[in-house]
């Protein structure tokens, strides 16, 4: 009787272990198509992605547009600064301030066109003249920003922290003895002037970035002739941190197209193909642009806003106040 009740006992188990392996197995089935169907449905074509990347684009010039339309703004379009590829339908213009992705973008485009257009690039149309370019041949415009609070930040550690002695990036002052790079020697007048040190010592070259934001925005107009001096002798240095509206002429210039460096990967190739470079040479390879470590670049720019004295971040807001307007940033970002 034992032996029967005992092997009744394990049927049943045996039954009840089975319906549970059955039941999980059909929860998991459930799970799996669940999760498919939502990974699935986070795809997007490029058809979209391309639409969404175009209406961002319209977006921008909407919002350039309308700021400078309202507007006066009497900088002159700065012809000389501009990139040019003539051999177009449609010459494309590029505007590329300096550390907004300017090296990578030069990299990028005399690597992957041929002889002639890498000269158009580099040196300046070959056929038409630039003024020709603007007033007859439709150019298609482009410029490429960043943060502008994050832009000042990524110079300074570019021109004071790492590049001081880096006389393969920057050139040399003082004439044919090139002792001293041009951002040191801009460190040490600023320094001379806040310290009151009248020869720094390489070794004391540590300028702070609150020393720095003094001299960029230099509300005690204590550096006027420092900056007359850079511009006329050294005029590379200061085009690290003048603003977008200055160094491309933004409201003159009236970009089609504004990048976004952050999106650089996924926007360079709608404006290739607007362009219709892919056209002329084919499907471009993804630019290299280094967007790695960005968390721990925020928290360093954060420590960077975080020094500095009371009041300049707000001279700051006021110094790009164009740039936040014309593109529309947050001025609460970064720090």
């Amino acid at each position: 009787m034992r032996k029967r009740n005992l092997n009744l006992l394990m049927t049943r188990f045996c039954q009840n272990k089975f319906s549970i392996f059955l039941s999980v197995l059909f929860i998991l089935g459930i799970l799996r198509q669940t999760y498919t169907f939502q990974t699935e449905s986070k795809v997007i074509s490029p058809d979209i992605e391309n639409k969404i990347i175009r209406s961002r684009f319209s977006q921008r010039k909407e919002i350039l547009n309308a700021y400078c339309d309202k507007k006066l703004d009497d900088n002159e379009l700065k012809l000389e600064e501009y990139h040019f590829i003539e051999r177009l339908p449609r010459p494309l213009v590029f505007c590329t301030p300096k550390k907004v992705g300017s090296l990578s973008l030069s990299s990028y485009f005399t690597n992957d066109v041929d002889e002639e257009d890498q000269l158009s690039w580099m040196l300046g149309p070959v056929h038409d003249s630039r003024e020709y370019i603007f007033q007859s041949r439709n150019p298609l415009k482009a410029m490429v920003t960043r943060h502008p609070l994050e832009r000042l930040a990524s110079a300074y550690k570019h021109l004071f922290i790492t590049g001081l002695d880096d006389f393969n990036s920057f050139l040399c002052a003082n004439g044919p003895k090139c002792e001293i790079t041009q951002n040191a020697y801009l460190a040490q007048q600023i320094i001379r002037k806040i310290r009151h040190e009248v020869n720094p010592s390489e070794t004391s070259l540590n300028l702070s970035f609150s020393e720095f934001v003094s001299f960029v925005v230099d509300s005690g107009q204590q550096f006027g002739d420092l900056k007359r001096e850079m511009g006329e002798e050294y005029p590379g240095i200061g085009a690290h941190w003048e603003p977008y509206h200055s160094f491309c002429a933004t409201c003159q210039f009236r970009p089609d197209i504004v990048l976004e460096l952050s999106d650089l990967r996924e926007e360079l190739p709608v404006l290739l193909e607007e362009s219709l470079l892919v056209h002329a040479y084919g499907e471009f390879d993804p630019i290299d642009i280094k967007n790695s470590h960005m968390k721990r670049r925020k928290e360093e720019i954060k420590m960077l806003y975080g020094g500095l004295k009371v009041g300049q971040l707000d001279q700051l807001r006021d110094f790009y106040k164009t740039d936040f307007e014309i593109h529309n940033y947050s001025k609460h970002t970064f720090y």
